[in-house]
């Protein structure tokens, strides 16, 4: 099993990387070892400082 990634060592780089080519937030916490209520956080304040990071929705989605 690998060991996740330790969420200190993620630079500003490697996360506005992995938040841009993940499709949930559960992914972003397996490419960076942050947990998922602190990767919506830190993608927030780096929207706050200008950087333009997408949105992903909360929860789960079903397809029909």
């Amino acid at each position: 099993m690998v060991k996740p990634k330790s969420s200190t060592k993620t630079s500003p780089e490697e996360f506005i990387k992995a938040w841009q080519t993940s499709l949930t937030t559960a992914e972003v916490m397996e490419k960076t070892g942050l947990k998922i209520h602190a990767a919506r956080t830190r993608a927030c304040l780096y929207r706050k400082k200008g950087i333009p990071l997408k949105y992903m929705k909360r929860g789960t989605s079903q397809l029909d």
